[in-house]
Order: C-alpha cells, then sequence, then structure tokens
C-alpha cells in the first residue's frame, strides 16, 4: 500500500467520519424516495427535495473517501467511480447549460412538475452539478500521481465555498441563495453533504495545502487550527444573530450592521491575542529546550575531549613496548609478528582518537590554526611521508606531480598536511589492490590545487552529496575500512577555516573517485579560530 498517499492518523478519522456522513444521509435521502417519505427527501421542510441522482452521487463520494483513506492511490475501484461522478455532474450541468434535456434525471424516480428550486423534474440544481463535476476531478486526482494532490484539494476547497454559501442562505432565509431553479436551486440536505464531502476531498489530500498547514505540529499548524473554526463559526453566528434581533425588532439594519461589526472586531482580536500568547509560550518551550539541548552537546564535547586525552596517553607506552618486542629477534617470529599486530592497531586507535579530540575542539571553537607563508608543497611532502608505507605496503601505484615552482600560501602546514593526509588515506583504503593512486598540485590564478584520485570504489550520487557529513561513512565493504565517519568532515572543516574547500567527483561505483582541495593564496599571520 502506497504509504505516502494516505492521510496523516487525526487526517483518516476525520476523512473517515464525514464519508460515513455522506454514506448515511445519502442513503437515508435515497430510501425516501424509494419508499415516498418526503421527510427524508427534504430534512428542512422547504419544499426543495434531493434529487435521485444527487443522493447517488453523494453515495459515491463517501464510498470514493473511504477507498482514498483505505487504499491511497491503489484504490482502481475508485478511479470508475469518480469517472461516473464526473459524468453525472457534467452531464447535468451540461442541461442547464444548454437547455437540454439528456433523460439522465428521471431514470429511476419521477418526481411532480413545478417543484420549488427545480428546473426540470428531478434534476439537481447548478450549485450542486457544479460541485459533483468539481468533487469527481478532485477525486479522480486524488487517486492518481502526487504531483496532483494539491489540485484536488483546490477542488475540495472550490466546493466547500460554494456549498458554505448555500448553507449560510437557508440559515439566514436568503432565498435567493439557495432557491433561484436555474441559478441557485440547492435541497439543505444536499449542502450538508456536499459540505462533508468536500471537507473529506481536502483532508484527504492532507500533504498539501491547506491541510498540510492545519495538520502541522508547528507553530503555523497550532495558530490555524485555534483560528479557522472562530474564523468560520464567528461572522456566520454573528450573522445569524443580527438577523434575529432586525426581526424581533430590537434594532434596524444600520444599528444592527454597526453592532456586529464591534462585536467582530473585539472578539477577532481577543482570539487572536490568545493564539499569540500560546505561540509566544510555545517559543519559551522551544528556547528553553533548545537551550537544554546546547548544554547536553556541550557535555557531550567536554566528555570527548576528556576520554580522548585519557585514552591517548597509554598508547605512546605501548607503542614502545611494541617497537622494542619486535626488535628483538631472538624471541621468534610469532612474537614479532604480535607486536607488529600491537604496534598497527595503536597506530590505528591513536589515529581515531586524534580525529576525535579534533571534532570536539571544532565544535567547541578550540581548534587554533598557525598560518605562516609556506609553500604548500611542503605540506604535500609531510602527507606523502606519513602515508607513503601503508601505500607501497597494499601494492598500489602511487604517482606524484608536484607544480614546479613554489605555491606560497598562509595557511598552518601542519593542518593541511593532515588534510593531505587523510585523502592519501582515504584513497588507499577505498581502492582494491592493486590499484592506482595519483597525488597532483597545481596554481591557479588565485588558488593553489590539491587533487588526490584514485581508481578505487568509486562514489554514487547519493554518497556524494552526503561524504562531507559527520559520521557519514556510506556503505561498508569490509572491516578494513572501519572509521568513525569523521575524517572528511574534519578535512571539510580545516578546509574552510582556511577559507578553502574540498569537493568529490566520481563517476560512479567502481569507477574511482577525485578530491580536489582549493585554497586561496594570501598572506598573513593572525592566528584563526574554529567557529
Amino acid at each position: 500500500m502506497d504509504r505516502r498517499s494516505k492521510p496523516v492518523p487525526v487526517a483518516r478519522f476525520i476523512g473517515l467520519a464525514t464519508a460515513s456522513y455522506a454514506i448515511v444521509a445519502g442513503s437515508l435521502s435515497l430510501a425516501g424516495w424509494i419508499w415516498e417519505v418526503p421527510q427524508l427527501r427534504d430534512w428542512s421542510g422547504s419544499g426543495i427535495t434531493i434529487k435521485t441522482n444527487a443522493a447517488l452521487l453523494v453515495i459515491a463520494g463517501g464510498a470514493i473517501l473511504v477507498g482514498i483513506i483505505k487504499a491511497g492511490t491503489r484504490c482502481i475501484w475508485c478511479r470508475w467511480l469518480s469517472a461516473a461522478v464526473i459524468a453525472v455532474g457534467g452531464m447535468t450541468l451540461l442541461e442547464h447549460v444548454l437547455s437540454l434535456d439528456l433523460a439522465i434525471d428521471t431514470l429511476l424516480f419521477q418526481e411532480p412538475v413545478g417543484m420549488r428550486a427545480t428546473a426540470a423534474p428531478n434534476r439537481m440544481g447548478p450549485p450542486a452539478s457544479v460541485c459533483f463535476f468539481l468533487l469527481g476531478i478532485g477525486f479522480w486526482l486524488r487517486v492518481g500521481r502526487a504531483q496532483l494532490h494539491g489540485y484536488a484539494a483546490a477542488c475540495g476547497v472550490a466546493v466547500f465555498a460554494i456549498a458554505l454559501l448555500s448553507l449560510i442562505g437557508h440559515w439566514y432565509g436568503a432565498t435567493a441563495a439557495y432557491a433561484i431553479p436555474r441559478l441557485t436551486g440547492i435541497a439543505f440536505q444536499t449542502v450538508t453533504m456536499l459540505l462533508a464531502l468536500s471537507l473529506g476531498l481536502t483532508i484527504a489530500c492532507a500533504r498539501n495545502e491547506p491541510a498540510r498547514t492545519l495538520f502541522a505540529g508547528d507553530s503555523a499548524g497550532m495558530l490555524a487550527r485555534r483560528l479557522l473554526p472562530f474564523l468560520i463559526g464567528i461572522p456566520i453566528l454573528l450573522g445569524l444573530l443580527r438577523i434575529e434581533g432586525q426581526r424581533q425588532g430590537l434594532f434596524d439594519q444600520t444599528f444592527g450592521t454597526a453592532l456586529r461589526t464591534w462585536i467582530e472586531v473585539g472578539m477577532i482580536c481577543g482570539i487572536a491575542w490568545w493564539s499569540f500568547r500560546a505561540i509566544r509560550a510555545r517559543d519559551r518551550q522551544q528556547s528553553a529546550l533548545e537551550a537544554a539541548l546546547r548544554d547536553e552537546h556541550s557535555r557531550k564535547d567536554a566528555f570527548l575531549a576528556t576520554l580522548s586525552h585519557e585514552l591517548r596517553n597509554p598508547l605512546a607506552p605501548i607503542r614502545n613496548s611494541a617497537t622494542l618486542l619486535a626488535r628483538h629477534t631472538s624471541l621468534g617470529p610469532p612474537y614479532n609478528q604480535a607486536a607488529e599486530i600491537i604496534e598497527r592497531h595503536v597506530r590505528h586507535m591513536a589515529r581515531l582518537l586524534d580525529e576525535l579530540l579534533d571534532l570536539s575542539r571544532l565544535t567547541r571553537g578550540r581548534l587554533e590554526l598557525r598560518p605562516t607563508d609556506h609553500d604548500l608543497n611542503s605540506s604535500v611532502a609531510m602527507a606523502i611521508e606519513a602515508t607513503r608505507p601503508a601505500i607501497e605496503a597494499a601494492g598500489h601505484e602511487f604517482a606524484i606531480t608536484l607544480h614546479p615552482q613554489p605555491i606560497v600560501i598562509a595557511g598552518d602546514p601542519d593542518r593541511l598536511a593532515q588534510v593531505i593526509s587523510n585523502l592519501l588515506t582515504n584513497a588507499c583504503k577505498y581502492t582494491p589492490q592493486p590499484g592506482r593512486i595519483r597525488l597532483q598540485t597545481t596554481l591557479r590564478l588565485d588558488a593553489a590545487v590539491v587533487t588526490v584520485s584514485d581508481s578505487g570504489a568509486g562514489i554514487d550520487l547519493i554518497q556524494q552529496s552526503k561524504i562531507f557529513e559527520l559520521f557519514y561513512q556510506g556503505e561498508r565493504r569490509d572491516l578494513s575500512q572501519e572509521g568513525l565517519g569523521v575524517g572528511l568532515w574534519l578535512c571539510k572543516a580545516i578546509a574552510e577555516l582556511h577559507g578553502g574547500r574540498i569537493e568529490v567527483a566520481s563517476e560512479g561505483l567502481g569507477k574511482g573517485s577525485t578530491f580536489i582541495l582549493t585554497l586561496p593564496i594570501f598572506s598573513g599571520n593572525a592566528p584563526q579560530q574554529a567557529r
């Protein structure tokens, strides 16, 4: 089942409620025609009856809503019912516009000529025809692709507006809004069912506006839920009170209008102020939560820094002891091999702890750079010296092309060497043996460029957009590629502290990758702090 096409839980409940009302109300109205019960055909006693086709379309609309809520875009039969609603609503509308008789109104039941607000026996009025035509289109679009759901919601809003006008006309006794046969004729119960169907269709598009904002968990959603019932209900209620007061002779039209306006202004201001206070309280709560999260994040960084520092201290004597053991050939190959394993894993652990320390310094703003005017090639040489043994041990072909002239930049030599060393280590780690690794330095008009390319595993487009994110490791192919997912994030952060940037390019998996470090050429010895 297509989860993306289904409404959110609250919208699902409301949608099922509106659909149930439409099915029950439509069935009762149709029963009034079957068993000739006038009270079921005209709930308000106004003499305007719901027509047979309207009752059938209401039932069909309720069934479509249930299918949409239960099955989403996979409801095949919903498409056929939607097409039927479009056809009947459209044909009835053509009858009104072109003064035709397509013989679709009296297929099931006859109605006497001259019924109130009825242009032809048992024919829906223009408002109902337009509404069902739009509802059918909306249902059809809602069962279709997700890109069309916004248009389906627009159809629901349009039907709601038309039906609301007719409902207000019934409540206010404004017969011109609901009783002109060829213009506004529509029964009271038809209006309520159309309102239910339009509301259900709009809510069924819960991932589109306006339902998306209405059900959102943010301040905008809260404000919409608070204001919307009042913005719709208060003007209608005040209109009813004004009309009733004028009928009772309590005031004339002018005073009634002024009084209504005064009350509306006061109530709307009060509701708005109530909503503003709620938003302010929510913002205070959010600020307190953010402060608590910042404090927790700060404590976490302090813990990582302390832990990394304390764990790093014992590594030096362990490494020295392993080195001494490896030099004593008299102990025999097993002991020498064990010492080499210890030394290798100690180096790996030291590198991980160094990354954690740098991560902590960066996030706490305590990573200090010591920039000096120096030749970038010297930092490259330091990185090569640190990584060449691992590259040669892996059997990779290592090609180095340095710019023939010095590339003088203002930067921290050690930190830049760390970035380049990290890139070379990654290239060695993710390139199957034996592979090719190439390092090149070039000089542009305003920047120095270090390029590290390999013939390794490659990077797909999704990973290329995430590879510099903190703790992102992508697909792990074997245990030799173990790490924290911090190295490339550190490279990016250090490059940006130098005013530069780092980018990645790859034609895809299995086609190698290229990392490009770009640094500006400038002078200056002022230390910089991480932000």
